[in-house]
Protein backbone atom coordinates (compact mmCIF):
# COMPACT_ATOMS: atom_id res chain seq x y z
CA UNK A 1 0.00 0.00 0.00
CA UNK A 2 0.95 3.62 -0.42
CA UNK A 3 -0.34 6.34 1.90
CA UNK A 4 0.08 9.97 0.86
CA UNK A 5 -0.33 11.92 4.10
CA UNK A 6 0.95 15.41 3.27
CA UNK A 7 2.35 17.19 0.22
CA UNK A 8 6.03 17.76 -0.42
CA UNK A 9 6.74 21.29 -1.60
CA UNK A 10 9.35 22.56 -4.06
CA UNK A 11 12.45 23.37 -2.02
CA UNK A 12 11.76 20.75 0.69
CA UNK A 13 14.55 18.34 1.55
CA UNK A 14 13.18 14.80 1.12
CA UNK A 15 14.32 12.04 3.51
CA UNK A 16 13.56 8.37 2.82
CA UNK A 17 13.99 5.69 5.49
CA UNK A 18 13.57 2.05 4.46
CA UNK A 19 13.07 -0.90 6.80
CA UNK A 20 13.17 -4.59 6.00
CA UNK A 21 10.04 -5.89 7.76
CA UNK A 22 9.92 -9.57 6.85
CA UNK A 23 11.47 -12.12 4.53
CA UNK A 24 9.76 -15.05 2.84
CA UNK A 25 11.38 -17.78 0.80
CA UNK A 26 11.77 -15.65 -2.34
CA UNK A 27 10.37 -12.28 -1.29
CA UNK A 28 10.80 -9.53 1.25
CA UNK A 29 8.50 -6.87 2.67
CA UNK A 30 10.01 -3.40 2.84
CA UNK A 31 8.51 -0.31 4.42
CA UNK A 32 9.57 3.15 3.25
CA UNK A 33 8.78 6.25 5.29
CA UNK A 34 9.16 9.59 3.54
CA UNK A 35 9.69 12.83 5.45
CA UNK A 36 10.03 16.36 4.10
CA UNK A 37 12.08 19.05 5.81
CA UNK A 38 11.51 22.74 5.23
CA UNK A 39 15.07 24.04 4.98
CA UNK A 40 14.08 27.54 6.12
CA UNK A 41 12.15 26.59 9.27
CA UNK A 42 13.85 23.24 9.96
CA UNK A 43 10.42 21.67 10.49
CA UNK A 44 10.18 18.02 9.41
CA UNK A 45 6.90 16.27 8.64
CA UNK A 46 5.95 12.70 7.72
CA UNK A 47 4.52 12.78 4.19
CA UNK A 48 4.29 9.26 2.80
CA UNK A 49 4.42 5.62 3.86
CA UNK A 50 4.84 2.77 1.40
CA UNK A 51 4.72 -0.96 2.14
CA UNK A 52 6.29 -2.92 -0.69
CA UNK A 53 6.71 -6.61 -1.44
CA UNK A 54 9.78 -7.34 -3.57
CA UNK A 55 10.47 -10.69 -5.22
CA UNK A 56 14.06 -11.78 -5.84
CA UNK A 57 14.66 -13.02 -9.39
CA UNK A 58 17.56 -15.19 -10.52
CA UNK A 59 19.49 -15.00 -13.77
CA UNK A 60 16.68 -16.77 -15.66
CA UNK A 61 14.02 -14.39 -14.37
CA UNK A 62 12.52 -16.95 -11.96
CA UNK A 63 12.00 -16.35 -8.20
CA UNK A 64 15.10 -17.27 -6.22
CA UNK A 65 15.59 -17.79 -2.44
CA UNK A 66 16.69 -14.85 -0.30
CA UNK A 67 18.60 -14.89 3.02
CA UNK A 68 16.49 -15.08 6.18
CA UNK A 69 15.81 -12.00 8.32
CA UNK A 70 16.93 -11.75 11.93
CA UNK A 71 14.04 -9.82 13.50
CA UNK A 72 14.86 -6.98 15.83
CA UNK A 73 11.68 -4.88 15.82
CA UNK A 74 8.05 -5.24 14.81
CA UNK A 75 5.60 -2.60 13.64
CA UNK A 76 8.40 -0.22 12.67
CA UNK A 77 6.32 1.03 9.76
CA UNK A 78 2.82 2.21 10.57
CA UNK A 79 1.15 4.90 8.51
CA UNK A 80 0.88 8.01 10.66
CA UNK A 81 -2.78 8.44 9.69
CA UNK A 82 -3.67 5.04 11.16
CA UNK A 83 -1.78 5.47 14.43
CA UNK A 84 -3.48 8.70 15.51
Amino acid sequence: NLDFLQPIYVGDFVILNAYLISVGRTSMKVCVNVNAENLITGKTRHTTTANLVLVALGKKGKPTPVPKLIEKAKDVCKPLSKSI
